[in-house]
């Protein structure tokens, strides 16, 4: 049973989604891959997420100094000067979730990442990790719909079959009290 699993599983460790998905979990990151090679793959796709969520996310500007020149002023000056770069920002940040310790098995990867300090973490993290599993959710919905349009109820508008589909969907929740 145990090399049929991984027979089967091995190709999801080609692809880019489960690779990143994979990766940005902290119960796993480079552990969860059979192949050493896809967790390479996958550190590199990741890096280019990075770095493309960065790219897209304005910098804070430094402030304009308004003290006075003290004896480490010209160390100030020459840090702010140096040239930023994205990719390496990006290789820091990758290599920094790679080397903090797993998280327990119980951790939800969503909460953390929703805790976390790390803006571009928390972006690609809702990017990925938010994909549903299957197409059973998608299945039921349509089932229902099929159960409510027959033949009898064929002039029901789209928005009404809408409306009547998520009443439906959403019945079990408990009331809120306002």
């Amino acid at each position: 049973m145990k090399i049929r699993l991984r027979e089967r599983l091995f190709a999801y460790e080609t692809r880019t989604i489960p690779r990143i998905a994979t990766i940005l979990d902290p119960r796993f990151k480079k552990q969860g891959f059979l192949a050493q090679s896809n967790s390479e793959e996958a550190a590199k796709a990741l890096q280019e997420e990075l770095n493309s969520v960065m790219t897209t996310t304005p910098r804070p500007q430094p402030a304009p100094p308004t003290e006075e020149p003290t004896r480490f002023s010209f160390l100030k000056t020459k840090m702010e000067t140096t040239v930023q770069s994205l990719r390496a920002d990006s290789i820091i940040l990758l290599r920094q979730h790679l080397e903090k310790g797993n998280q327990p098995e119980k951790c939800d990867p969503l909460a953390y990442w929703e805790m976390s300090t790390d803006e571009p973490f928390k972006k690609i993290s809702k990017k990925f990790l938010c994909i549903p599993a299957s197409s059973c959710e998608s299945e039921r919905l349509f089932s229902k719909a099929g159960q409510m349009i027959s033949d009898r109820r064929t002039r029901l508008s789209p928005s009404v079959v809408d409306k009547l589909l998520f009443l439906n969907k959403n019945k079990n929740i408990n009331k809120i009290k306002i």
